[in-house]
């Protein structure tokens, strides 16, 4: 186990701990033979079982109450996987499942397989024999000569890799005394403490959500937004006097999007309450407008922070204008610091981080 992931398992465990999340740990055993253990101490006791993971070798215990929810992307679209969708997906029983990837093998679960055979090869051998010890009793009938040696040449290989995927099931992890224990009773200022000690902010921030999901000791607080400090937008037209832009604004400016109805506007730039600008559309195609403009954000020297510059970039490179120098897109690291999102809006930044709402742009022309 590379030590990057054994060094994180304490703080993992600190974290199921607040929540009142059940674990099991058991020396020599793998997770998928501690959840095939816990799967086996309570099959009899529920109508229906499901088994959230996306590792193959769990397939092999889906029968009729027992099934594996399983990501297909991201973390959102999952698949239920029961008999039925086994044989559909993979063209073995669930029984059969170490047998196939004993041939294929799986690179995500480091199993090798027999170098050759891919899975519609392993799926017609296991569909014909039922097992990889019926293949290799029946070897001589196997007519490919270029198979059947790939299976003979590798025979200790895919031995080894039904003994990999065979599930070794942990006969003492009995879960059924933690059935409905998890999640209950869980002391919010517990979790509080945690979240900022480990500087999880943002998830901090979610809790409020989870009020009607998690049964927390305490009320959850739940702490109204501030509105955002109002700015005074100077309207830049070619009447206002343009060389105070590149006066006034020297070290760093801040950049966004001006829309409305999702139609481009406008763009504004600002550098302190006193240094706000608003250039709409029209104005952009002012020569006095846009000379300014440009050599504003073609100064490399200038620090530039804004929200998507991507479309930003694309925005005014349709007016002759390429942005430069250095970038701050907080899109770009609100989106990395929150991995399960594709998209965002700069509302959502503000409420999340900040929890300020950030009222509609208001101004009055020549002002």
């Amino acid at each position: 186990m590379p030590t990057e992931l054994s060094s994180q398992f304490t703080l993992i465990k600190e974290v199921l701990d607040a929540f009142n999340i059940i674990y099991l740990e058991k020396d020599g055993f793998e997770a998928d033979d501690i959840l095939a253990g816990i799967v086996n101490s309570i099959k009899d006791k529920f109508d229906q079982i499901i088994i959230v993971t996306g590792d193959k070798d769990i397939l092999q215990l889906v029968s009729g109450n027992i099934k594996v929810m399983a990501l297909k992307k991201g973390i959102t679209d999952t698949v239920i996987f029961d008999r039925l969708k086994v044989e559909e997906k993979f063209g073995v029983k669930p029984e059969n499942m170490k047998d196939l990837l004993a041939l294929m093998g799986d690179s995500s679960d480091n199993i090798p397989g027999v170098p050759g055979i891919g899975p519609k090869t392993a799926r017609l051998l296991v569909k014909k024999y039922g097992c990889l010890e019926e293949i290799y009793k029946n070897i001589n009938e196997v007519d490919n000569p270029r198979l059947r040696e790939l299976l003979t040449s590798n025979k200790d290989l895919a031995e080894l890799s039904k003994e990999l995927t065979t599930l070794k099931i942990a006969r003492d992890a009995d879960a059924s005394e933690f059935i409905n224990k998890s999640f209950k009773n869980i002391s919010l200022s517990k979790v509080k403490q945690l979240f900022e000690s480990l500087e999880f902010s943002s998830l901090e921030k979610r809790l409020v959500n989870l009020k009607d999901k998690i049964n927390f000791k305490e009320e959850i607080p739940v702490v109204k937004k501030r509105a955002a400090d109002k700015i005074n937008l100077k309207h830049l037209t070619g009447g206002l006097n343009l060389e105070i832009l590149n006066k006034n604004i020297t070290k760093k400016i801040y950049i966004t999007e001006f829309a409305a109805d999702d139609v481009f506007c406008g763009i504004i730039l600002y550098s302190g309450a006193d240094n706000a600008y608003l250039i709409e559309r029209d104005s952009l195609n002012e020569s006095a407008v846009k000379k300014a403009v440009k050599e504003l954000l073609e100064n490399k020297e200038i620090k530039k922070s804004g929200f998507d510059f991507k479309r930003i970039y694309k925005i005014l490179e349709d007016y002759g204008i390429c942005l430069s120098g250095k970038f701050i897109d907080y899109k770009i690291l609100y989106l990395i610091l929150n991995p399960v999102k594709s998209k965002t809006t700069l509302d959502e930044i503000t409420g999340d981080l900040l929890n300020v709402e950030i009222e509609d742009i208001q101004y009055s022309e020549g002002k």
